[in-house]
């Protein structure tokens, strides 16, 4: 195998072998993602934790490093598309915003109330929103950011410990199942 990939170091270790690059990567993934978790005005549910890594990844990859020799990030030497900036740093995760759903001719909202994660790396700009009150994943481009109320807090807080109650009892079923 190391020669199947021309220029590119591969250095064949053992089982349970400590690799100290990979080692000071995963941690430099973790203290991002602490000092994110650290700045969060509510608990972080259980069910957000793999977004807030995924987060913490983008924003290393969108620094230069001193490995590299040119002055370019990660990803736009990886993928070749220029970075804009604005869209990129317009939110944060965590951000509580409020993402346009589309217009009908019905009484429903038109927007929704949203926890921004991640950038969805698309040319629109989208991100990768989590609604409150459906707990799902979407994604939007046009969205608003708002000020984090004490109602969002309290909603944030009570979902975080709802999953951990879950995470405690996986026989207790979650009060939208018991309700209706």
């Amino acid at each position: 195998m190391t020669q199947e990939f021309p220029g590119t170091e591969i250095d064949v270790g053992g089982a349970s072998d400590h690799v100290a690059k990979v080692d000071v990567k995963i941690q430099r993934i973790k203290e991002t993602a602490r000092k994110v978790k650290a700045g969060l005005p509510w608990e972080l549910p259980r069910q957000l934790i793999k977004d807030l890594i995924t987060y913490s990844v983008s924003r290393i990859k969108i620094r230069r490093t001193a490995a590299l020799e040119e002055n370019i990030c990660p990803r736009v030497l990886f993928t070749g598309v220029p970075m804009d900036y604005k869209k990129e740093l317009q939110l944060a995760f965590g951000d509580y915003i409020e993402a346009y759903e589309g217009i009908s001719n019905t009484m429903a909202e038109w927007s929704a109330a949203c926890i921004a994660l991640y950038l969805a790396a698309n040319s629109m700009g989208s991100w990768l929103l989590w609604k409150i009150d459906t707990r799902s994943r979407v994604r939007r481009s046009n969205v608003v950011k708002l000020v984090t109320t004490d109602a969002i807090i309290s909603v944030m807080n009570a979902i975080a410990e709802e999953d951990l109650m879950q995470a405690r009892d996986p026989q207790q079923r979650s009060v939208e199942e018991l309700v209706g």
